[in-house]
């Protein structure tokens, strides 16, 4: 149904869709950053369910660690900024591109530079930097979920979980649209089928 919808809006005027996954997106982090929030208020409060609170110790790579968990953090901090260059495909669209999309990479690349900081280090001391809190960490399949069931009102994780659906969504159509329109580029050029 997801990629139906998706087909359906990528065959389609492409401003109404992405105005719409734009909102859901925009609301999605919202509430994460209103989750995280409130989370950091309880950490400093030390008001939390297992004693956690605000441990720096997030920012340091614990002793003992092998080279190669350290490099699957690595890994994990450059995915996170997947897809910050997206605004470059449609440069040809945009309205004085040669400023608006250098703007929209960097804002991205700034502000989810520091989102997924802050938020990732909010969720690794609300879990716990001791053994036990990394491992509950480690399997958590809705970090951000579980944050605002035990620290929020369990609800609120639904939520979440509905944004991260839209949120996959919005890649989906993104990366149908920035595919169409670099082969509609490489046609255009001879690169590709005249068709």
């Amino acid at each position: 149904a997801v990629l139906a919808g998706v087909g359906w809006m990528a065959v389609r005027e492409i401003r109404g869709g992405t105005r719409l996954l734009l909102i859901t997106e925009g609301l999605t982090i919202a509430v994460i950053l209103i989750v995280a929030a409130i989370t950091l208020g309880k950490l400093i409060a030390h008001d939390t369910p297992d004693g956690q609170h605000v441990d720096l110790s997030a920012f340091t790579v614990a002793s003992g660690t092998d080279t190669s968990s350290v490099f699957l953090g690595v890994v994990f901090g450059f995915l996170s900024f997947a897809g910050f260059e997206a605004a470059a495909t449609l440069g040809e669209e945009t309205e004085n591109p040669r400023r608006a999309i250098p703007r929209a990479i960097l804002g991205t690349a700034v502000f989810g530079g520091i989102f997924f900081v802050v938020v990732t280090a909010i969720e690794m001391m609300a879990f716990g930097t001791d053994k036990s809190g990394v491992a509950a960490f480690t399997k958590s399949e809705a970090l951000m979920g579980d944050l605002a069931a035990s620290y929020v009102t369990p609800w609120l994780s639904w939520v979440i979980v509905l944004g991260a659906a839209f949120s996959a969504a919005a890649c989906c159509l993104a990366s149908g649209v920035g595919a169409s329109r670099l082969i509609f580029a490489l046609s255009r050029d001879g690169m590709g089928p005249a068709v």
